[in-house]
C-alpha cells in the first residue's frame, strides 16, 4: 500500500474514530487494542457497500477531497441512507464488543449517542483531520498528514 493511501486511510479512520470513540475501533477490530484499517474491517467498508463502491474506489474519491456525502450523490444514494448505513454499521460492531465484553451497554450507548451527535460533520467533511483531533489508536498515522 503506498504511503498516499495509508495517509487517506489513517485519516478516514482518525475522523471515524474521532466521532464514534476509541471503543468503536476496538470492536471493529475484533481485537482488543487492536486498530481498525478503512476499507478493510473498519467503518468504510459498511460505506463502500452502501455506495456500491470498492474501498479503493471510495479511498479515490475521499483523496479527491470529496465528502461522504458528495461521494453518496455522485452515486446516486441518499445522505440519509449513508448515515443509516453508518449507524448499523456502529450498533453491529458495538453490540459485539458488548456480547465480548469489551465494552459495557452503557458504553455502547454513549458511543452511539456521540455518534448522532457528530454524524453530519462525519459526512459533510472533506479533507484530513485537523492536528490534535484525533484521538485513539490511530494517533500516531493521523499526525503524519502534512498541516
Amino acid at each position: 500500500m503506498s504511503t498516499r493511501w495509508k495517509i487517506v486511510g489513517a485519516a478516514v479512520a482518525a475522523g471515524l474514530v474521532l466521532v464514534i470513540g476509541t471503543g468503536v475501533a476496538v470492536a471493529a477490530s475484533g481485537e482488543r487494542g487492536g486498530k481498525a484499517v478503512a476499507g478493510e474491517r473498519g467503518p468504510m467498508t459498511a460505506v463502500a457497500t452502501y455506495l456500491g463502491l470498492t474501498a479503493d474506489e471510495l479511498r479515490n474519491a475521499l483523496a479527491d477531497d470529496k465528502s461522504l456525502a458528495q461521494i453518496a450523490g455522485e452515486q446516486g444514494k441518499s445522505v440519509d441512507g449513508l448515515k443509516q448505513a453508518i449507524r448499523a454499521d456502529a450498533e453491529e460492531k458495538l453490540s459485539q464488543a458488548v456480547t465480548d465484553g469489551r465494552i459495557t451497554a452503557a458504553q455502547k450507548q454513549e458511543m452511539l449517542e456521540r455518534l448522532n451527535e457528530h454524524l453530519d460533520d462525519l459526512v459533510n467533511r472533506t479533507g484530513p483531520p485537523m492536528r490534535g483531533e484525533c484521538r485513539g489508536p490511530t494517533e500516531g498515522a493521523a499526525t503524519a498528514v502534512p498541516a
